[in-house]
């Protein structure tokens, strides 16, 4: 390799397994990163990353594992509602949040506890809003049920399919 970017082709192809998974967590809103000042005394603050690096990530670690024929999944584990203004700026909390979480090429998003603590959360912001909808029964609440109506909020499990022809079954748990 003679390129920065076959040099890192070839150190992400070291690292791929069978199973090949990246997921974010509990972004609350933060689409943008932000410095953590809770860090050990003495050491430098850290910076998360944008959605712009997380999908530039991805992009390359997909690149690496399809000369491999192998298949990378992405996922959000939830929580990514409440925690910065611009998940509550607007009426309906989450809707300046929602379409860049639209365009992030999520194999699968699990609901999160953040996401349960207003019960307008689910009813307006995920299900009126289209959200939930929008995933295609990609947006896993596998223990969580409305209220009332004891349906799903969303889908209770997902089975997908890989392009290089691996198969997952992927479920969504909030804890108790």
């Amino acid at each position: 390799p003679t390129t920065p970017t076959e040099r890192a082709q070839m150190s992400l192809s070291a690292l791929l397994g069978d199973v090949n998974i990246l997921v974010t967590t509990d972004v609350h809103s933060w689409l943008d990163g932000h410095v953590h000042l809770d860090r050990p005394y003495g050491q430098p603050a850290r910076t998360d990353a944008t959605f712009g690096d997380v999908v530039s990530l991805l992009e390359h670690v997909r690149l690496a594992a399809a000369a491999q024929g192998r298949d990378v999944w992405f996922f959000d584990n939830g929580d990514v509602l409440d925690g910065t203004g611009l998940s509550s700026a607007t009426p309906v909390a989450g809707s300046a949040v929602f379409p860049l979480l639209a365009a992030m090429p999520y194999d699968a998003l699990n609901i999160g506890n953040h996401e349960l603590y207003q019960s307008d959360t689910v009813t307006r912001d995920l299900l009126a809003s289209g959200f939930v909808a929008s995933r295609n029964g990609t947006y896993l609440t596998s223990n969580v049920d409305r209220a009332g109506s004891g349906q799903p909020v969303g889908s209770r499990f997902a089975l997908l399919q890989g392009i290089h022809g691996s198969r997952l079954l992927v479920l969504g748990f909030v804890y108790d």
